[in-house]
């Protein structure tokens, strides 16, 4: 991204290119310094729909995970529109990540349910969109008490998702892991968490917190 800066002449593709870097930003753990980079993207004159939808998508994870619960869904709802209208409808679930992780942050588990279960719609069977929303929605059953139908959706979603070269690889298997711990099925449990710690690298750091409850629980599942 630094070197197409160089090259840059446009402010448009400079503004996706920041759009861009907001999302390696906020993967590698630094979400204060990608919402700084998100706000700059989307105050821009010549920002586009699609660096908006990166933006966003970043932005509303970063504003979830710090606090800003207030902030997700106004922005949520304009990455959404940007998403759609630049035909990056993948953006969308990432989108989704930050406004189950808000809702369920300020104790909304029924709606922040019913986002999960309207992205995993969106998604329909088309993938890995329909894996991604199965990882959001698996970690809102998770945090909801559904833990069988957890089980369900993230087996599924990790099965296709393990294969890319994306966060959501690591992210998948931790919430398996999780998922089966809490069913006390501590062999499907451990695998999972193997499989998770080899995905796992500076790309998901955010989700490092997440792989360290996984532990957590796959330990007391083994007693």
């Amino acid at each position: 991204l630094d070197r197409l800066r160089v090259s840059a002449a446009e402010p448009m593709f400079l503004d996706l290119c920041d759009a861009l870097d907001s999302m390696l930003v906020l993967f590698m753990n630094r979400p204060e310094e990608t919402s700084k980079i998100v706000d700059r993207v989307i105050d821009s004159p010549s920002c586009t729909p699609l660096a908006l939808a990166w933006a966003a998508a970043a932005g509303a994870v970063a504003r979830a995970v710090t606090g800003r619960l207030d902030d997700v869904a106004p922005l949520a709802d304009r990455g959404l529109e940007a998403a759609r209208i630049a035909e990056s409808g993948m953006l969308s679930f990432t989108i989704g990540l930050g406004q189950t992780l808000a809702l369920l942050a300020s104790g909304q588990p029924d709606a922040a349910r019913r986002v999960a279960v309207e992205h995993a719609d969106l998604a329909e069977m088309q993938q890995p969109g329909r894996a991604q929303a199965g990882v959001v929605l698996g970690r809102v059953l998770i945090a909801t008490g559904a833990i069988e139908a957890a089980c369900d959706e993230l087996r599924q979603a990790s099965a296709v998702l393990e294969s890319t070269s994306y966060a959501w690889a690591m992210m998948a298997p931790t919430y398996v892991a999780q998922a089966y711990a809490i069913a006390g099925e501590t062999a499907q449990a451990r695998d999972a968490l193997r499989r998770a710690e080899g995905h796992h690298g500076t790309r998901s750091a955010l989700f490092e917190p997440d792989l360290h409850l996984a532990r957590a629980w796959v330990a007391a599942s083994a007693g």
